[in-house]
């Protein structure tokens, strides 16, 4: 998850007009890091404007999904960064269907608590590096 500006402005917009906005994104356990470390490096703003974000602890994670007012539903193979939107052929099919969609909140709600939740005291008190990381990591992934 290394949302481009326009995801990420609309993204911190829904969550300061009162929108419930919950990113769970892949925690420790990734073949990933550096996507995981640039992804990282957006999270100061996205905790500022209100959005929660909890990284899945168990496992690697994979899933695209969004649930948009308990009546849409967004699953595919689509990540959100600008790679996948420019230059890969991925795609995301969308579902409206109540009924599903409380099937998939299920199962996110299930993921949110095998999550840890990302604290914006805490994480601004973060290291030096893991900073420096997050960045150099940014610069990288822009670059692919």
């Amino acid at each position: 998850f290394v949302p481009e500006g326009r995801l990420r402005d609309s993204i911190a917009e829904r969550a300061r007009e009162g929108v419930d906005v919950r990113l769970l994104v892949p925690g420790p356990k990734t073949d990933a890091k550096p996507v995981r470390l640039a992804g990282r490096s957006h999270y100061e703003e996205l905790l500022e404007a209100g959005v929660r974000i909890f990284e899945y602890q168990p496992g690697m994670m994979h899933a695209k999904t969004v649930v948009v007012d308990e009546i849409w539903t967004l699953v595919g193979s689509a990540n959100m960064d600008k790679r996948s939107v420019t230059l890969n052929e991925e795609n995301l099919i969308g579902i409206s269907d109540p009924r599903f969609a409380a099937e998939v909140q299920r199962g996110l709600e299930t993921d949110f608590h095998r999550s840890a939740e990302i604290n914006l005291e805490e994480f601004r008190r973060r290291g030096l590096g893991s900073r420096l990381l997050e960045r150099m990591s940014r610069l990288l992934i822009e670059q692919y």
